[in-house]
């Protein structure tokens, strides 16, 4: 029994198609898979909240003054809740204290002056110390620039004086000013 090639190809498994991307027969045949958009997600139908006791937090300091708090070492509290697909959740933004109340804070949760005292003389040196390499690194990155510059420049006026014809006079026909402050 003999198939046309309609019935042959309707026998076939269905399978992708492929195209044929190449521009011309003589270099390689690049292939696509032609397959439809499809869109994935991640779904979660649970929720878990930890809730942690003040601390010092010594990785967390402040940006001006003060001392830094954080979390205690281990939560005292899991609450698990299904999470509802018709409630939508907005992202909060992590909440800033100012200095006073992060004395207040640390003083609840059973801090003494004194070691309040140190927190603050700590984050200090912390801060001072990440400022200093800030600093550091941005005037690594200036003198970085600028030796490329000189190094830009150099090359350049090679190419210049290789290039550059004389006239009847001895002049060059093509002049180039560079001012360049010092490295």
């Amino acid at each position: 029994m003999m198939l046309t090639t309609a019935a042959a190809a309707a026998t076939r498994p269905s399978t992708p198609r492929l195209l044929d991307l190449s521009p011309s027969p003589e270099r390689h045949t690049s292939r696509q898979i032609e397959t439809p958009p499809s869109r994935r997600g991640v779904t979660f139908t649970t929720e878990t909240t930890y809730t942690f006791h003040v601390a010092h937090g010594g990785s967390a300091v402040p940006n001006r003054s003060g001392p830094p708090i954080g979390l205690a070492k281990s939560h005292f509290h899991v609450a698990c809740a299904a999470i509802r697909p018709d409630r939508r959740r907005h992202r909060r933004a992590v909440q800033k204290f100012d200095p006073s109340e992060r004395v207040a804070l640390l003083k609840a949760a059973a801090y003494n002056e004194s070691e309040i005292a140190a927190f603050c003389v700590d984050a200090f040196v912390v801060r001072k110390s990440r400022q200093d390499e800030a600093i550091d690194f941005m005037e690594e990155r200036v003198r970085q620039k600028k030796r490329r510059a000189v190094r830009m420049l150099v090359k350049i006026s090679g190419e210049v004086s290789d290039q550059g014809s004389t006239d009847d006079m001895g002049s060059t026909s093509k002049r180039q000013c560079v001012a360049v402050q010092g490295c």
